[in-house]
């Protein structure tokens, strides 16, 4: 974990219905320890900072001097985010957390939901191919990042909910054709908590196990402010703790989460 004065190198809108935009970041070994699944702290609001807490954004792929990050403007952090520009500096503090469990001897299937894809998009980089991922969106306006899904050697299906794509329909319906396959041991799965939800019952019904990126207000980003726990199975009288997405996750065993 450092924490840097970052160089903008793009500041890109990809998907212009979902506000979505590609942020690259360059700064000597701002990727040291990155990995799929951990994610940054972005100080936004300018010099001082306009707004009191920073904001957490999960690593898409990296290299050996850059991140790049993928995020939609749902707010007016990110709002001011999306106006900065090439060459333009941001405080940047990370990498942060614990990411998926990338193990090439394990056949991985990816899921993503949404925003939910950028975060699995990290995993297809370290698997590299081949690896299979399957990406829902509400409508085909939203989709984005297939190319660099295509670029890391995934072959991805894509499902949306208004059938707008060529197919209508839910994620966990591609999942389950792919599990029946039979060929996958694990699933990494990030998204909207009712989908991870929904799709780790499927998983568990096909016998893989899966894992989850939880997504909580990130206050700190270290674990200091308690503010971003999770309930988590655990061996007490409850049958569960608090743990902190932001030190112990945000990447948790589906099977550990009490949804």
């Amino acid at each position: 974990m450092r924490d840097c004065i970052a160089e903008i190198a793009e500041n890109r809108l990809i998907c212009r219905e979902g506000g979505i935009y590609s942020l690259t970041l360059r700064a000597p070994s701002i990727s040291d320890g990155a990995a799929p699944g951990r994610f940054y702290e972005i100080r936004v609001g300018g010099e001082g900072g306009r707004f009191t807490l920073r904001r957490p954004f999960s690593v898409a792929f990296y290299d050996m001097d850059s991140i790049t990050i993928r995020y939609n403007v749902v707010g007016e952090g990110t709002k001011w985010l999306s106006g900065m520009k090439a060459w333009d500096r941001l405080d940047v503090l990370g990498p942060l957390g614990n990411g998926w469990p990338v193990d090439k001897t394990k056949k991985t299937l990816l899921a993503g939901g949404s925003t939910g894809i950028f975060s699995v998009l990290g995993a297809a980089m370290e698997l590299g191919s081949p690896v299979k991922a399957v990406l829902g969106f509400k409508t085909a306006s939203l989709i984005n990042s297939l190319d660099d899904f295509g670029a890391f050697g995934a072959d991805v299906s894509v499902i949306t909910d208004d059938g707008s794509s060529g197919r209508g329909g839910l994620i966990t319906e591609l999942l389950a054709e792919e599990l029946a396959k039979g060929i996958y041991d694990r699933v990494f799965i990030c998204g909207s908590t009712m989908m991870m939800k929904k799709c780790a019952e499927t998983a568990a019904g096909f016998g893989a196990e899966a894992f989850v990126s939880l997504e909580e207000r990130m206050g700190c980003g270290v674990g200091a402010c308690m503010g971003c726990v999770a309930k988590i199975k655990a061996d007490n009288e409850n049958g569960w703790e608090y743990k902190r997405v932001c030190r112990e996750g945000p990447v948790f065993r589906a099977s550990e989460v009490v949804w």
